[in-house]
């Protein structure tokens, strides 16, 4: 096996965070010491900067999928801090929370589904479907619903099948793994 070197021989890579199938690598470099910033690599490709929009800064990356969509978290000019969604060959696309609430992007798959949470008063699990009609409150397409007294407070992961891993709490406050179903948003 021969080992692939990062192209850019002075750039300080100070953490990998993911790699997907097929060897794309999601990783932070170390520029300034202050603001890191971060990429995409696949062999044989330039180095990707992920850049949010003028003004915003990224604030943390979370997963790359198989098709190389990154999930990650960013901070607006106003203050406000959002889910955020990368892709080779569009501008980042920002994951609003509920009401214009902060959000946080958790899991994705290769389709563009991610999944996540809104923050609030009452944090809520959310799907942002890659057709882009989102946020959904998972548990108000749930079918089943949860038990009286659970409420579903974060959703962790999708995969390419579209099932969720999600957080619930139980009415004596502990937190309980819940699997969703694939394709919990009906038809409408």
């Amino acid at each position: 096996m021969e080992a692939k070197i990062f192209p850019d021989g002075n750039t300080r890579i100070s953490q990998i965070l993911d790699v997907a199938p097929g060897g794309i690598v999601l990783g932070k470099l170390d520029t300034d010491g202050q603001t890191p910033s971060y990429f995409v690599w696949q062999a044989g490709q330039p180095v990707r900067l992920l850049e949010p929009e003028p003004g915003d800064k990224v604030l943390s990356e979370r997963a790359i999928s198989a098709s190389g969509l990154v999930i990650g978290q960013v901070e607006t000019k106003t203050g406000q801090r959002y889910g955020i969604l990368f892709s080779a060959d569009a501008p980042p696309v920002v994951l609003p929370g509920l009401g214009g609430q902060n959000s946080l992007a958790v899991g994705l798959n290769a389709k563009g589904d991610v999944v996540g949470l809104s923050e609030g008063d009452v944090p809520q699990a959310v799907l942002w479907p890659a057709a882009g009609n989102g946020p959904v409150i998972l548990s108000e397409v749930m079918d089943p619903a949860l038990p009286p007294g659970f409420t579903l407070s974060r959703a962790d992961d999708i995969n390419e099948a579209g099932t969720i891993i999600a957080n619930a709490v139980g009415p004596d406050g502990g937190v309980h793994m819940v699997r969703l179903p694939p394709d919990p948003i009906q038809p409408g």
